[in-house]
């Protein structure tokens, strides 16, 4: 088999591939024996039909078919024999095959963009007040209570409030259809503003308990990616009042939730407030960085890999939405609109892990397997599993996808240790 491998563009590869008319037989010879045994033909027992018979018969779908296996073997084989790591589907337009000819085709792979990075050493970063005041904490503490509040039922009126819970039947109906998502009985509700998702309608203040009441223009969730709003037909039957009874800040609070004494609930906040700050100054100080490292470091980047982060990120919000019960299949959304609307934050995604990558190239940054088994053994802890089962069902695919990513948060932990600190003014 001969190669010629062509570069295109820093992203871009051209393989020529020529396969030996002996090959081409051969991958013939085994299409039309394995076809023989298939197919039937009059006047001939299964297995024992002439190869002339069937070519008379089959003969462009078989070659059609083994010129495709050639391609998908022998390009394997091009992408092996010459390192290259192609992203993406292949770009080829399988010619006729000639069964006396050697098989020549040509085949476009995109690549991730060799680059020697620059300018990375002494970036520059503000610093940020992680200060945990007292205010924090009781902030904190507050909405520890209102978590825990209760609900006692109202039975001194039947007008809904404003800020009232209740329960109610609901019928709703999005773009003239009913929603079996929304509708049903004894939903709870608030009466406030918000979305219907959120469990919120304002127009149910001033309706009474057991009176159908007709609320039109509620607010589905969330505003779409236009822009626009989503907006409901709720027609809700009040059943039952409730007021929120909301725990008190006091000793006998904090015993309740696992702390000893208030005292104790508020150091316990005040460190738990300490570690979030400092990782949200942490992740503003990577996103800082690597906003300069893209700056510094201009490159063509491969549209595979771009593609691939869009879809991370629109799988991402899909995800996101339906953990917060939000029905999907309700919302009109224009999926291609949102994913041209992800493609820049993907490129950028994109370039980050080319340069941080690039970067870790540079300074000989690795990933022993030992480190790899201490990062396995972190994730199988925090989800409640054994590492042996974490790691057994792992591919290898994975394992090295995650090797990667650990030697990328290193780069770019060898930079921000490197960065230059701008003091606060």
């Amino acid at each position: 088999m001969k190669v010629e491998v062509h570069e295109l563009t820093s992203v871009e590869r051209r393989i020529d591939v020529e396969v030996e008319v002996e090959r081409v037989e051969q991958e013939l010879g085994r299409a039309y024996a394995a076809l023989g045994k298939r197919v039937k033909v009059a006047g001939f027992r299964a297995g024992k039909i002439p190869r002339r018979i069937l070519e008379q018969h089959y003969r462009a779908d078989v070659e059609s078919d083994a010129a495709q296996r050639l391609i998908n073997r022998s390009l394997m084989e091009a992408l092996t024999e010459h390192e290259i790591e192609a992203l993406g589907r292949p770009q080829v337009d399988p010619p006729k095959l000639d069964p006396t000819k050697p098989f020549r085709y040509s085949a476009t792979v995109e690549v991730r963009p060799k680059i020697k990075p620059k300018n990375y050493l002494g970036l520059e970063i503000e610093a940020q007040d992680t200060t945990v005041s007292d205010a924090d904490v009781a902030e904190r503490i507050a909405s520890l209570c209102k978590e825990r509040a209760t609900r006692e039922r109202i039975t001194d009126r039947t007008e809904v409030l404003a800020g009232d819970l209740l329960t109610a039947d609901l019928e709703v109906t999005i773009s003239g259809e009913r929603s079996d998502v929304y509708s049903g009985p004894a939903r709870s509700i608030i009466a406030s503003e918000g979305s219907l998702a959120s469990g919120n309608i304002a127009g149910l203040v001033g309706a009474k308990v057991g009176e159908a009441s007709t609320v039109s223009g509620v607010p589905l969730e969330p505003v779409g990616s236009d822009g626009s709003e989503v907006m409901a037909h709720v027609l809700a039957t009040p059943r039952e009042l409730f007021a929120e009874k909301i725990p008190i800040a006091d000793d006998a609070f904090a015993t309740s939730i696992g702390a000893d004494s208030l005292a104790d609930l508020q150091a316990k906040v005040r460190t738990r407030l300490q570690h979030e700050k400092e990782s949200a100054a942490k992740r503003k100080d990577d996103q800082a960085l690597q906003e300069q490292l893209v700056a510094a470091n201009p490159f063509e980047v491969p549209r595979a890999l771009v593609a691939h982060h869009q879809e991370l990120q629109l799988r991402r919000t899909l995800e996101s939405m339906a953990q917060a019960g939000i029905a999907v299949n309700d919302l009109k959304f224009d999926w291609k609109k949102l994913a041209q609307e992800m493609e820049p934050s993907a490129t950028l995604q994109a370039k980050r892990e080319i340069i941080l990558e690039a970067i870790a190239d540079a300074e000989i940054i690795t990933v022993s397997d030992k480190d790899l088994d201490a990062e396995l053994k972190s994730l199988a802890e925090g989800s409640g599993q054994r590492f042996e089962q974490w790691r057994a069902r792992l591919e290898g695919p994975q394992i090295e996808g995650l090797r990667t990513s650990i030697r990328r948060d290193r780069a770019l932990k060898f930079v921000r240790e490197r960065a230059k600190v701008r003091s606060l003014r």
